[in-house]
C-alpha cells in the first residue's frame, strides 16, 4: 500500500506540473505571438507612416518643380510684358514722339511693341488657361491699335499738327490691356501663395505623423533599429523640406522688396514727371498758339529749360540709382589733382548760389594726386554743394575744405542752414527718403541724391559722414584712399 501510495501522489504531482508547464507555454506562446503581432504592426504603422510622408513630400517636390517651371517663365513673361507697356515702354515712347516728333522714339516704340509681341508668345506656348489666352489677346489687339496708329501720328508730325491734336487724333484705349495684364499678374501671386500653403500643410501633416510615432516608441524599441533609421530617413526628410520653405520664403520677401523698388521708380516717374510736363506741354503750346511779346516768350523759355531741367536731374538720378540696384554701377579712376575738380564745382555751383545771395568759399591745402572717377567724384561734390544751396537761407555762407592725412583725402562741405534732426540723420542717406528740412527757394528733390552719393563713395572704398546740430547748420565730410589704383566696379 504503501509502494501503491507513494507512486500513486508522485504520479499525480508530475501531471499536475506538466499541465502548469503546458499553460505556461501556451501562455508565453500568446504573448510571443501578440508581441509579434504588435512588433509587426508597429513596423507596418512605421513603414506606412514612413511611405506616406515620402509620398506627401515626393508628390509636392514633383508638383512644386513643375509649377516652378512654368511659373518662372509666367513671371519673366510678365515682367517682359510690364517693361514694355511701363515707363520706357512702347506707350511712353509713343507719347514722346507725339511731344517731340523725334524718330528715334518711333523707333523705340516698334522695338518695344515687337519685344512685347514675343514675350506674350513665349506666353502662349506655356501652359494657359482659357482667360489667359484672352487676356493675352486683349493685350495684344492694345498693341495693334498702338501700331496702327504710329502711321497717323507720324503723318500729323509732318504735317505740323500740334502734339495735343496729334494725341486727341491718336489716342488708344489702353485700360482693357493694364486691367489684363494686372489680372495675369494677381493670379500668378495667388499661385505661388496656393503651392506655399500646399507646402505648409504636408509638412504639418509630416509632422502629426511623427508625432504619432512617438507616442508608440516604448513598442517602437521592440521593432528595432530598422524602424529607428526609417525615422531618422523622415526627420532629415522634413528637414530638408523645412529648409526648402525657408529659402522659398526667402526669395518671395526678395521679389517682393524687388517689386516695391519697381513700384517707387513707377510713382516717382509718374508723380514727379507729370508736373514738368504739363507745364513744358502747355508752356510749349501758348509760345506757337499766342502771339506773345518777346519778353514773356523768353520768360516761358526760361521755365521750360528750368523744369526740363528738373526732368532731366530725375532721370539720371533714376538711371543711376537703377544701375546701383542692378550691380552694374562701375568706376573710371584716373590719377587727378582733386583740388582741381573742386574748384571746377565750386565756380559752377556759385552761379545758382548767387540767385539767393549765396557766398561759397574753398580753403584747400596741398592734396597729392590719387586714382578716382572724376566725373562721379563730380557728381557727390554738386549733390553736396546743392544740397547746401538748396536748404540754405540766403545771405548765408557755405565753406568748403580739403585737406590729406595718413594716406587720405578729406572734403567738408558745411552750410549755415537749419540743420538736421537727429532722428532723421540715419535715414539721410536711404533710396527715397524725404525728409522734413523743405528747402529754402522751392526747389525740387527727389531723395536720391544723397543715396547715390553714399554708393560712389563707398565703391570708392572711402565713406561719409554727416554731423549737424538743429540751427547750426550741417556738415558733410566725404573721405577718400589716396591709392594708385581704384575699385572698378561698385
Amino acid at each position: 500500500m504503501i509502494d501503491v501510495k507513494s507512486g500513486a501522489q508522485p504520479g499525480y504531482n508530475n501531471w499536475s506540473g506538466s499541465v502548469a508547464s503546458h499553460r505556461e507555454i501556451r501562455k508565453f506562446r500568446i504573448l510571443a505571438i501578440v508581441a509579434a503581432f504588435l512588433i509587426v504592426l508597429v513596423i507596418a504603422g512605421g513603414a506606412l507612416i514612413g511611405f506616406r510622408v515620402s509620398g506627401l513630400f515626393l508628390s509636392v517636390s514633383h508638383d512644386w518643380t513643375q509649377f516652378q517651371e512654368v511659373a518662372h517663365e509666367k513671371e519673366a513673361q510678365l515682367s517682359h510684358i510690364r517693361r514694355a507697356f511701363g515707363y520706357g515702354g512702347f506707350i511712353h515712347n509713343f507719347k514722346n514722339y507725339i511731344l517731340r516728333q523725334d524718330d528715334k522714339y518711333i523707333q523705340r516704340a516698334r522695338q518695344n511693341m515687337a519685344d512685347l509681341r514675343a514675350a506674350i508668345a513665349r506666353y502662349r506656348a506655356l501652359p494657359n488657361a482659357d482667360w489667359e489666352t484672352s487676356a493675352l489677346a486683349q493685350i495684344g489687339v492694345v498693341v495693334d491699335d498702338y501700331d496702327g496708329q504710329i502711321a497717323n501720328a507720324v503723318r500729323h508730325a509732318r504735317m505740323g499738327s500740334s502734339p495735343t491734336v496729334t494725341d486727341e487724333t491718336v489716342k488708344v484705349d489702353d485700360s482693357l490691356a493694364f486691367a489684363a495684364l494686372d489680372s495675369l499678374e494677381a493670379v500668378w501671386e495667388q499661385a505661388q501663395h496656393f503651392q506655399t500653403e500646399r507646402i505648409s500643410r504636408v509638412v504639418a501633416e509630416g509632422q502629426r505623423m511623427i508625432s504619432f510615432g512617438i507616442v508608440l516608441a516604448p513598442i517602437f524599441i521592440l521593432s528595432g533599429i530598422g524602424f529607428f533609421v526609417l525615422l531618422r530617413k523622415l526627420a532629415v526628410v522634413t528637414e530638408e523640406k523645412i529648409i526648402s520653405e525657408i529659402r522659398l520664403q526667402e526669395s518671395e520677401a526678395e521679389l517682393r522688396n524687388l517689386n516695391e523698388l519697381k513700384n517707387k521708380f513707377l510713382g516717382i516717374a509718374a508723380h514727379d514727371l507729370r508736373n514738368p510736363i504739363n507745364v513744358i506741354g502747355g508752356m510749349s503750346q501758348m509760345i506757337i498758339k499766342l502771339e506773345l511779346a518777346d519778353e514773356k516768350k523768353n520768360e516761358f523759355i526760361e521755365t521750360i529749360n528750368r523744369v526740363s531741367g528738373q526732368m532731366l536731374n530725375l532721370l539720371n538720378d533714376l538711371l543711376d540709382i537703377t544701375a546701383i540696384e542692378s550691380g552694374k554701377f562701375t568706376l573710371k579712376p584716373e590719377i587727378l589733382d582733386v583740388a582741381d575738380v573742386i574748384s571746377e564745382r565750386v565756380d559752377l555751383i556759385s552761379l545758382s548760389a548767387g540767385d539767393k545771395d549765396i557766398e561759397i568759399s574753398a580753403e584747400m591745402y596741398e592734396i597729392p594726386k590719387f586714382a578716382f572717377d572724376r566725373e562721379r567724384v563730380s557728381q557727390v561734390l554738386d549733390n553736396l554743394l546743392g544740397n547746401a544751396v538748396k536748404f540754405s537761407p540766403e545771405k548765408t555762407a557755405i565753406r568748403v575744405t580739403a585737406t590729406a592725412a595718413n594716406g587720405f583725402a578729406r572734403i567738408g562741405v558745411q552750410d549755415q542752414g537749419p540743420g538736421i534732426p537727429a532722428e532723421e540723420q540715419k535715414k539721410l542717406f536711404g533710396t527715397f527718403e524725404r525728409l522734413s528740412a523743405q528747402p529754402t527757394g522751392g526747389e525740387k528733390s527727389t531723395g536720391l541724391g544723397l543715396a547715390i552719393v553714399k554708393k560712389i563713395v563707398e565703391a570708392h572704398q572711402g565713406e561719409i559722414i554727416v554731423d549737424s546740430e538743429m540751427g547750426a547748420g550741417t556738415l558733410f565730410t566725404v573721405t577718400l584712399p589716396m591709392n594708385e589704383k581704384s575699385t572698378q566696379e561698385a
